[in-house]
């Protein structure tokens, strides 16, 4: 049963709140570069997958755009855009009895629950567990100064997507944040 929960829904990993400086790369000086506060979150710690976006689009009748490769099941489902990842969060939220965390208002226009269901990170909460959180890791990439050991690139993944979760994770267990 874990096994199955685990390839048709996100695994989470608890992110701990705290302040970061938000903008910039490591070691990098920049004009954006500012102080920024998160509260704790949780963030699923692969990306999600064909197995498990393929699985809403079956049940719900959601209709989706494969590439033409790289949809076999454990590897990141793309050609999704923000909206189809909406939907997918908030089916996700009503399957395992969470609220919903998106919801369109009726002036077409979508409100954000930060304390609902499951949701897209915001774009520094991103930034945070990119960094390692609470614990930043002061690498160049996430969890690594060596992009091959935590990120497919065209140099090492022909050129396609491959299975998540097969890099080395950043300090907190968080997979594929680089690459």
């Amino acid at each position: 049963y874990t096994k199955l929960m685990e390839r048709y829904y996100p695994v989470m990993v608890q992110v701990e709140g705290g302040i970061f400086d938000m903008g910039c790369d490591p070691g990098v000086q920049c004009e954006d570069l500012h102080k920024q506060e998160v509260s704790s979150f949780q963030m699923a710690k692969y990306e999600t997958t064909w197995w498990q976006y393929y699985l809403f689009c079956k049940v719900t009748g959601h209709k989706f755009y494969s590439p033409g490769w790289g949809t076999e099941g454990d590897n990141p489902a793309v050609n999704i855009s923000w909206f189809d990842a909406v939907e997918y969060c908030n089916w996700v939220s009503k399957q395992l009895g969470e609220t919903e965390s998106i919801i369109k208002k009726e002036d077409e226009k979508y409100a954000m629950n930060l304390r609902g269901g499951y949701r897209l990170p915001t774009e520094a909460e991103w930034e945070y567990a990119a960094k390692g959180g609470y614990r930043p890791d002061k690498t160049k990439y996430s969890g690594s100064n060596d992009l091959d050991v935590v990120g497919w690139i065209s140099d090492n993944s022909g050129s396609r997507t491959r299975a998540v979760g097969k890099k080395q994770a950043n300090v907190l267990g968080l997979h594929d944040m680089s690459g």
